[in-house]
Formats: structure tokens, C-alpha cells, sequence
């Protein structure tokens, strides 16, 4: 008896490993051609969205594994059938029913496994797509600033400190942070749910965040200390955070600025002016080129247009 069912066995057996050893081969393919990109964790709401750069890495080393997911859930249903059917070839008897039954039953677990992770990992892509056109509308409508004579740094690092973008310009300086969350994400940018901002916190379905606007205004102190120590001149940067996919309601006059993208002409046409003299403006240009690069790629995904916040609830100007 026991050797009956060992024999009917073996097929699925052997069909089982040919088929791990292509999962395998796909999974130390991918390992060996990721480690030359860079490793970006999806951000939850609040968190650091990496840089455009990081994300442009992401998102290669997830087409590479939408492609190799994709080989593995075409490949499986083959491999598993070619090596069945090789056992069965070389085998002197007729195979089990039995054997027949258990290598329909695996082979279909095993394919149903291939696939669910396929869609995974391309859900997964779909994500890092979205948070780098998310983060590109902002690169993109933070570039435009520089016709109201802002000169923009993007991608700054200041200590253990990212920073997304720092303006200098006639009306002082600025950082401005990106704050994305996988609530937001949408099937593009033009969708938008709303937000509720008191001045302290952002309040999203669901959710509180006391992080971004907290650890913006801390990016913002900690340039300002950095620049009036480097240039000898008292220097009071503000804090700014861009939420792409998003209306913000404000409900206090107080805090720093929160704005949907689409929104930084409209506001900086109220920013109370803290005026910098020409001198003062190339002195900090020329400190900032020590800490940011040049400004990343143009946008790929279409910036909704119009106004998202109602800038009357700002209770006098922003800033």
C-alpha cells in the first residue's frame, strides 16, 4: 500500500520542483539585477516621499519584477505540465488516477499563486508610479515660481534632513515639503478628496496626522539656523507643505502653508514679503548649491487645473 501511493506520488513530486527551481531561477535573476537600483519604501501618510531620482529607480526595479512575475504565472502551468509529462514518458506503467488528480490539484495552486502575486507586484508599480507624477506636479508647479524671480533647489539634504524644494527669492525663503499617502492615491492626479488643516494637524478620512506639518516647520527652523550661523544674518525661513491629490480645508488662520500643488501662484500672490537684499539672495543661492541638485524631470501625468483651496480661509496672507 505504501509503496502504491509513494509511485503515484512522484509525478506531482517531480513536477512540484521543476517548478520551484523556475520560481528560483526568476527570484535570483531579479535579486542580482536589483542591487544596481536603489531601494525606496512606499511612504504611508505623513512619511518622506523619496526623491524623484529614488523613485524613478523604483519604479524600474518594479517593471522588472511585473516582468519577472508575469514569466513565472505563464511559466508555471507549462513547466509543471512539461515535467509531469517527462515522469510519465519514463515511466513502464499507466499513471495513477490518483497522481493525475493530486498534479491537477498542485499545478493549479501553484499557477494561482504566480498570478496573485503578478497583480501584486503590478498594483505595487501602479503605486510608485503615481507617488513620482504626484511628486513631479510639485517639482513641476514649484518650477513655474521662478517667473516671480525664485531661484529653486530641489532635492537638499541638510544633515540627516531631506529636503524637497527650498525657494530664494524677493519675498525670502521658503522650504517646501511633499507629503504623500497611499490615501491619496488615485487613478490620477485629478481626483481629490479633502483634508481638514487646523493650523497643527491634518485631518484625512479616517486618519490624523500631527507629523508633516510638525516636522516641516522643523526643516524650516533648522535651515534658518543653518543659514543665519553660515552668513552672519538673521535668516527666518517658512515652512510649506504640497499635498498632491488633495483639497485642503483650513479651519485656522494659524500654521504654516498647506496647499494642493496647483495652488502655489495663487499663493504667493498674498505671502507677506520678508524682503532679502541682491546681495543677501546670491550669498544664500550660493550656500544652497552645497546642499541641493538641480531640479528633477517634468511632470508625466496632466496637473489638474483650477482652483482646490480656498485661499480666503487663510484669514489675511499665508506665511
Amino acid at each position: 500500500m505504501h509503496t502504491a501511493i509513494s509511485s503515484w506520488l512522484k509525478g506531482p513530486a517531480w513536477s512540484v520542483g521543476a517548478t520551484l527551481v523556475l520560481w528560483g531561477i526568476l527570484f535570483l535573476s531579479f535579486k542580482v539585477r536589483g542591487k544596481r537600483l536603489p531601494h525606496v519604501t512606499v511612504p504611508t501618510q505623513g512619511e518622506r516621499v523619496p526623491s524623484l531620482a529614488g523613485l524613478k529607480a523604483q519604479i524600474e526595479k518594479g517593471r522588472m519584477g511585473v516582468d519577472m512575475a508575469l514569466l513565472a504565472a505563464m511559466g508555471t502551468p507549462l513547466i509543471f505540465a512539461v515535467a509531469y509529462g517527462v515522469f510519465v514518458f519514463f515511466q513502464s506503467t499507466a499513471p495513477a488516477a490518483e497522481g493525475v488528480a493530486m498534479a491537477g490539484t498542485l499545478g493549479l495552486i501553484m499557477w494561482g499563486c504566480a498570478v496573485l502575486k503578478w497583480r501584486a507586484t503590478g498594483r505595487d508599480l501602479s503605486r510608485i508610479r503615481w507617488l513620482h507624477d504626484a511628486k513631479a506636479m510639485v517639482a513641476e508647479r514649484v518650477s513655474e515660481l521662478k517667473l516671480r524671480g525664485f531661484m529653486v533647489f530641489t532635492d537638499c539634504r541638510l544633515g540627516d534632513r531631506a529636503i524637497d524644494h527650498i525657494l530664494v527669492g524677493p519675498k525670502g525663503v521658503f522650504v517646501v515639503q511633499t507629503a504623500i499617502g497611499l490615501s491619496a492615491f488615485q487613478a490620477d492626479l485629478n481626483t481629490h478628496d479633502t483634508a481638514t488643516y487646523d493650523g497643527r494637524a491634518l485631518f484625512f478620512p479616517g486618519k490624523e496626522d500631527h507629523e508633516t506639518v510638525s516636522q516641516a516647520c522643523e526643516d524650516a527652523e533648522k535651515l534658518s539656523e543653518w543659514l543665519s550661523e553660515a552668513l552672519d544674518i538673521p535668516l527666518a525661513a517658512r515652512a510649506i507643505v504640497a499635498l498632491p491629490g488633495w483639497r485642503i480645508k483650513r479651519t485656522s488662520a494659524e500654521g504654516i502653508s498647506v496647499i494642493n500643488p496647483t495652488q502655489f501662484e495663487a499663493l504667493f500672490q498674498y505671502v507677506r514679503p520678508r524682503p532679502l537684499t541682491t546681495e543677501e539672495v546670491a550669498l544664500i543661492s550660493a550656500r544652497m548649491e552645497q546642499l541641493c541638485i538641480s531640479p528633477g524631470p517634468s511632470v508625466r501625468t496632466n496637473a489638474p487645473d483650477g482652483s482646490t483651496v480656498d485661499l480666503g480661509e487663510r484669514g489675511g496672507s499665508p506665511g
